[in-house]
């Protein structure tokens, strides 16, 4: 996934399901100090364990919160590197999606 978004320095990254905050500390890798990555999952307890090992890495561009992807979160983040169908919602143009695939068949032309 990491591949195919080709995530760049001083980008700004949506990601649907924090999980633990591990894929999201390697985007804030990817996108620098001039980046910065939403993380968004509906579970409070996994958000706030993401909270806590980004702050244990000292990770400073991320932002993790309990919002629910699916009812967008522009704001933050033109590009998402997850792909659900509700996704298109979710940023505004020029966003982008890392799954070529999912986007051919959820959302044609996104």
């Amino acid at each position: 996934m990491l591949d195919q978004l080709q995530a760049r320095p001083g980008e700004r990254i949506l990601e649907l399901g924090a999980g633990t905050g591990y894929n999201a500390a390697l985007l804030a890798h990817l996108v620098g100090d001039h980046g910065h990555v939403t993380t968004l999952d509906v579970d409070d307890d996994l958000v706030q364990d993401a909270r806590a090992h980004l702050a244990a890495a000292e990770i400073a561009n991320v932002q993790a919160l309990t919002p629910d992807g699916a009812l967008g979160h522009a704001e933050n983040a033109p590009t998402t590197g997850s792909s659900p169908p509700s996704a298109p919602t979710a940023f505004r143009p020029p966003g982008s999606t890392s799954s070529p695939l999912a986007a051919d068949s959820w959302f044609p032309g996104v």
